[in-house]
């Protein structure tokens, strides 16, 4: 997660954020709303992407997100990255 005290700081949720401004800007004919889904590592970038959420997200489905980055899950082993 970022650190909000540092201006130009990123992290997945400000990833998001300007992904959704640059498809609505750049896809012709939306509506002005957005949407988000993910499962696994998939459903842990949608729930980070609510932290912080772009005005125009309106629905997030996030399914069998990863619970814990560190313990017990594929990228990392008891804290360390595999």
């Amino acid at each position: 997660m970022r650190d909000p005290a540092v201006p130009k700081s990123i992290d997945e949720g400000t990833d998001t954020y300007d992904s959704i401004e640059w498809l609505l800007k750049n896809v012709p004919n939306n509506n002005g709303r957005a949407g988000i889904l993910g499962i696994s590592y998939g459903g842990w970038l949608t729930a980070m992407a609510l932290i912080e959420p772009h005005p125009a997200l309106k629905a997030a489905s996030e399914q069998a997100g990863v619970a814990d980055m560190f313990l017990g899950d594929d990228f990392h082993h008891n804290g360390a990255f595999r």
